[in-house]
């Protein structure tokens, strides 16, 4: 009976199961291969690659040196760089090493490397500075992760109300 049951729930949409992936499923596999010669020497295996290949925000890893070892769709969008391009940039190519030392010594941290979460600058390959909230964690053997957030939209939006604040005020005193 429990047999039949797992072959049922594979055969049920949405269900974990036996199932063939699709096409589209196949060539994105291919391309994230493809395009993501590194990711065997970043120590990650297929499952983990794939969710955070497919992981909605920016994610970069570097290795001990600062050089980034693996990226994700997401993260080449936001930097304008390819896949490809990202592999060995050094992350202060990204994010001034100047700017983390000013946030480490505004914390009182002696390393930048002890910055978990901070805002700063990210340099695009176009050149514009972006408004980014990063998270950083240590992985094993001696790798960084980074979680980028585009705060762009949230920056704007703050504006837009503090535009209209200041315009109720202006009201209220004439």
């Amino acid at each position: 009976n429990r047999a039949r049951a797992d072959e049922r729930d594979s055969e049920q949409p949405g269900c974990i199961g036996e199932m063939e992936p699709s096409d589209e499923a196949r060539e994105s596999a291919k391309m994230r291969r493809d395009l993501d010669p590194m990711a065997p020497h970043v120590g990650l295996d297929n499952h983990f690659q794939h969710v955070l290949g497919e992981f909605p925000e920016p994610i970069l890893i570097s290795d001990a040196a600062g050089l980034v070892q693996w990226a994700n769709s997401a993260a080449a969008a936001l930097t304008g760089w390819t896949l490809s391009e990202l592999y060995g940039r050094t992350f202060d190519s990204l994010v001034s090493a100047n700017e983390l030392s000013e946030i480490a010594r505004a914390r009182g941290v002696h390393d930048t490397r002890e910055l978990k979460r901070f805002h700063c600058l990210l340099r695009t390959k176009s050149g514009e500075h972006r408004e980014v909230s990063v998270s950083a964690s240590e992985g094993p053997a001696t790798l960084r992760l980074y979680l980028f957030r585009d705060t762009r939209r949230q920056r704007e939006i703050e504006r837009q109300l503090l535009a209209q604040v200041a315009d109720k005020q202006e009201l209220e005193a004439f």
